[in-house]
């Protein structure tokens, strides 16, 4: 479980995060609060807290920060909203010689980009490899999938729509999401996703992929993907336990 803290008020906006959050593999525990007395008064969970994410009204205010650092929260890192009204090039150059913030973003109406920097400063995005079994996994560090002794070399973009995947995997991943991470800056639709996906599915010797209607692309649901080899073994121990 990975405690946030989220200080936003527009509750809409919150609870679209939050949304995002928990279409993850990850669990998510997000303390949201509307503002700054809200925050003085959950002190006492500061030590608990993975991210700091924070909207704040005069985001050179760094009475905030000290604050935080000094109830607890010493070590975790703090993620900057700032309102696009709020945006200019002084106020970036500002922020960037007080050297508070450890990420900065502008508030929009695309999700993505918010929860994406959340996943970095989590460590979540960090997960470098993907176990299906303990032959068959996807090497994202070097773009590899490896089944069984066969290792199939994959593209830039193959390599990170698989890792998205595996990422959200039980849950879907939209075509929004897919183009924020995926292509990034690239201006792209939902047939050049699709060919992706295609592209994807040829290479691999394993049907991997599944489509959700509507929405996007799963990874296929009878599937368990881990992140190490421990959490593997543990889940066949289980499963033994179970079946005895």
């Amino acid at each position: 479980m990975v405690n946030l803290l989220l200080l936003e008020p527009d509750q809409d906006f919150a609870n679209r995060i939050i949304e995002g959050l928990n279409s993850t593999r990850t669990k998510f525990n997000v303390l949201h609060i509307h503002n700054m007395q809200e925050v003085y008064s959950h002190k006492s969970h500061f030590n608990t807290i993975a991210l700091f994410i924070l909207n704040l009204a005069n985001p050179l205010d760094v009475r905030i920060e000290l604050f935080i650092r000094e109830n607890g929260g010493y070590n975790a890192p703090i993620l900057l909203l700032l309102e696009k009204a709020l945006v200019s090039f002084e106020l970036f150059r500002t922020l960037h010689y007080i050297d508070r913030y450890h990420d900065i973003t502008i508030k929009d109406s695309l999700i993505e980009p918010v929860v994406h920097r959340i996943f970095k400063l989590c460590n979540i995005w960090n997960d470098d490899i993907f176990f299906i079994s303990k032959s068959i996994y996807f090497d994202f560090k070097n773009s590899l999938f490896v089944f069984n002794e066969s290792l199939i070399k994959l593209g830039k973009k193959e390599t990170l729509l698989l890792k998205l995947l595996c990422i959200k995997s039980p849950h879907y991943v939209t075509h929004n999401e897919i183009a924020h991470f995926v292509y990034q800056d690239e201006l792209t639709n939902n047939e050049k996703i699709r060919a992706l996906i295609k592209i994807i599915r040829k290479k691999l010797p394993i049907n991997l992929i599944e489509s959700v209607k509507f929405h996007g692309y799963k990874i296929r649901g009878d599937l368990t993907i881990l992140t190490s080899l421990n959490e593997y073994n543990t889940k066949c121990l289980t499963k033994l336990r179970f079946d005895d």
